[in-house]
């Protein structure tokens, strides 16, 4: 029997494990075909099944022939070198082939080479997502044949070498390996289906193209001058309390009438307050959307949460920074950890005074894979509002049982998306209430405003929407927004405007005393509304949707024809009526999307901000 240090062996081993890879490529990417066509309602065109398996199987060929080439290296600890390389670079090519798979099957979208860099850096949270969502007889079989076949395909490589290609063959697998999948035009279900490897392989083409595509678009100017606030006419205590993925849908008044019964804070605080029909958020990330509603500014449209490094939001002027020049004192508590995306850096960035995280929090019950049963925060923010002895406060908060996987203590989950996220939305109301009771009882309410919306929406299973990260649709981009403050002149009401999260900013200024500069939201407090309002998926070059009056417009970035839907006649966004109008209109919608992209990106990268 031979040894991998033998170069017949492992030049036989190279084919054995090509072999195998192209085949379980194959495998998998069936499987997306499959469940593309039954879940998602996508149909490939004739032949394009067996078109879009060539660039898997071809991931076989690139990385035995990549090793074959290597195969004769002859120096005295080539063959133990080599057998280590081999083996341990098959374990993780093995491994992301899986984990790419689940996380199609799981989300619904593609992976990609950003958002595995993005996973490295969280591999906990990875590890959490795979144990609530992965963990079936079926992926369970699928990471044990990983270990299982190395072994086995080892063991027949030493035992019968049947075939020993010269080293020189590699360089042919290798070329065709990296050349089909880059020049393939199956476009995988439109990257429904994309594999890892193509998508790295894709990603030159795909930006040579986006450029190709933006040539010509006007970009208007995104004006930006920092607010100042240059007088305190009223010093109302602001409470902003921020609700994790809840899409407008799921609470009162959008919420059905006889289910209001389940949210009674909310409810109350629907009747009483002014609620905002059609609001949305910038971007489908919560690290992202703060961005937006602290500083009234857009976020950079990409996956990187570089506002989250030292300095990186200078020179923004956040509202916490802002309202401290009128002696406010602020404070943001979350139940979530505090660690990820670093939100301690970014919510000092923002001008926080006090900052409390899980970190700094009492013991809780896990929720889910992210935080801690938010009633941690309850005390911690009462006991700090008793402590500023009268002085004008600045509070916000965001729950976290609404995050996937939507559990809550005492819940039993169901397995039902949108069952266990109305589960979960009762017990961040009950939070709330408790809240807003505590500071009745201190009489912190009186001459106060609160702000209630959600940092973005949710897809919940609905036309086989999940998460947020993708969703570019009403679910994750539409979001609940109402402000009650009886005792500031906010009268009851409802306002079917175009709003945006953006607004949040300068209702507070305008509440608070007059203020200068130039931003891109207004008032919440004035009539007048957006001619349009944009937001984008979080990841880059991904998704990013336009409403102008009644129509939503989203945009794909090429990976799938753009979409129209007419939310007066489909709220739902079940019928495209990109089809039935004129190429020229959705070029014209093209365009305003891309000059809207194309502002941010130039307004980040001019210089006056990092």
């Amino acid at each position: 029997m031979a040894s991998l240090t033998d170069p017949r062996a492992r030049a036989w081993a190279c084919v054995v494990h090509g072999v195998f890879l192209g085949v379980a490529c194959a495998w998998f990417q069936t499987e997306k075909l499959r469940y593309a066509a039954f879940w998602l309602d996508v149909t490939l065109p004739p032949g394009g099944a067996r078109t879009s398996l060539l660039p898997e199987v071809a991931v076989g060929g690139a990385v035995a022939g990549f090793w074959l080439l290597l195969s004769r290296w002859q120096t005295p600890l080539g063959g133990a070198v080599w057998r280590f390389g081999f083996l341990n670079s098959l374990l993780l090519f093995y491994a992301l082939l899986v984990a790419d798979h689940r996380f199609f099957l799981v989300t619904r979208t593609p992976s990609s080479g950003e958002l595995l860099v993005y996973s490295m850096q969280h591999m906990w949270m990875l590890r959490d997502l795979v144990q609530f969502h992965g963990s079936n007889p079926q992926m369970l079989m699928q990471v044990a044949a990983v270990p299982i076949w190395l072994l086995v395909a080892t063991w027949i490589s030493e035992r019968w070498c049947l075939w020993a290609p010269g080293w020189k063959w590699g360089a042919i697998p290798m070329v065709l390996g990296v050349a089909v999948p880059a020049a393939s035009r199956s476009d995988d279900l439109g990257a429904v289906a994309s594999s890892l490897w193509v998508e790295l392989a894709r990603s030159g083409p795909q930006a040579r193209a986006l450029a190709q595509r933006v040539e010509g678009v006007a970009v208007p100017p995104l004006k930006y001058e920092p607010p100042s606030l240059l007088q305190f006419d009223a010093t109302p205590d602001i409470y902003l309390l921020i609700l994790e993925s809840v899409p407008r849908l799921s609470v009162p008044p959008h919420l059905a009438q006889d289910r209001w019964g389940e949210l009674p804070t909310l409810s109350r605080l629907a009747r009483e307050g002014r609620v905002y029909d059609a609001a949305y958020g910038t971007v489908t990330h919560t690290s992202k959307a703060l961005v937006g509603l602290f500083c009234g500014a857009w976020p950079r449209l990409s996956m990187a949460v570089r506002e989250s490094r030292p300095g990186g939001l200078e020179p923004l002027r956040c509202l916490p920074r802002l309202l401290e020049t009128g002696g406010y004192r602020s404070i943001f508590l979350q139940s979530a950890l505090g660690s990820f995306e670093r939100f301690g850096t970014l919510m000092g960035n923002m001008g926080f005074s006090s900052v409390l995280l899980q970190e700094d929090l009492p013991e809780g019950e896990a929720v889910g894979y992210l935080g801690m049963d938010e009633r941690i925060m309850l005390e911690p923010a009462l006991s700090w509002v008793d402590a500023q002895e009268g002085e004008p406060v600045f509070l916000s908060m965001i729950t976290v049982s609404t995050h996937d996987p939507y559990l809550a203590p005492g819940m039993e989950p169901t397995g039902i998306p949108a069952v266990d996220h109305a589960q979960a939305l009762k017990y961040s109301d009950a939070f709330l209430g408790e809240f807003l009771a505590g500071l009745q009882e201190r009489g912190r309410l009186e001459n106060a405003l609160v702000v209630v919306v959600s940092d973005h929406g949710e897809g919940l299973g609905k036309g086989n929407r999940r998460f947020h990260d993708a969703v570019p649709f009403e679910e994750g981009g539409r979001v609940p927004l109402l402000l009650w403050g009886p005792g500031v002149g906010i009268e009851p009401g409802r306002d079917a405007g175009l709003r945006t999260q953006l607004d949040v900013l300068p209702t507070v200024l305008d509440l608070v005393g007059p203020w200068s500069g130039t931003l891109s939201g207004r008032s919440l407090l004035e009539p007048s509304e957006h001619d349009a309002v944009f937001s984008s998926c979080w990841y880059s070059d991904y998704c990013m949707t336009m409403r102008q009056g009644t129509e939503s417009w989203i945009y794909w970035y090429g990976r799938r024809e753009t979409q129209l839907f007419d939310l007066r006649i489909d709220p739902f966004q079940a019928r495209d009526l990109a089809l039935s109008v004129r190429a020229g209109r959705i070029r014209t919608a093209e365009d305003s999307l891309l000059g809207w992209r194309l502002s941010v990106d130039a307004w980040w990268e001019s210089g006056l901000l990092p």
